[in-house]
């Protein structure tokens, strides 16, 4: 059994896969506000919260939501 370690990066991409699960699972529950969420997932703001998820999915949160 060998056991390799991640680099940095790859522990990035692992993080950012798991942020945008929660992001989007997050904003398909249309009663909360983007404010709420990004409180929920201790963002700095709703706009630091914003362009983290365009980021990750190339959408805003709302644009997400008006998808489904």
């Amino acid at each position: 059994f060998v056991r390799k370690s991640l680099s940095l990066q790859q522990k990035f991409a692992i993080f950012d896969r798991f942020i945008q699960l929660v992001n989007q699972h997050c904003c398909q529950q249309h009663q909360k506000t983007v404010l709420k969420i990004s409180e929920d997932l201790n963002f700095p703001n709703p706009a630091f919260f914003c362009k983290y998820f365009k980021r990750l999915t190339a959408m805003t949160p709302l644009e997400y939501r008006g998808k489904e």
